[in-house]
């Protein structure tokens, strides 16, 4: 996806520390519906031009449990 830059700190704390965080993954044609537990961000990765947009590309571990919640 495209990422803010007011983001990037945050996101890159986050792939620093190890540490799991409470996520929720909506999956793209899921009807509203997503998945919600704690995730390990494994990879962060970022690739464009500078003064452009940025594309991220990010990986993320499930760390336990990640029941699916149906939307309405």
């Amino acid at each position: 996806g495209v990422m803010a830059t007011e983001a990037f700190t945050t996101w890159q704390a986050w792939f620093d520390s190890g540490v799991s965080k409470n996520c929720r993954v909506y999956p793209q044609g899921s009807s509203g519906g997503y998945y919600e537990g704690k995730f390990v961000l494994t990879a962060f990765n970022l690739t464009g031009q500078r003064g452009q947009k940025v594309t991220t590309d990010v990986t993320m571990q499930s760390d336990g449990a990640c029941p699916w919640n149906a939307g309405s």
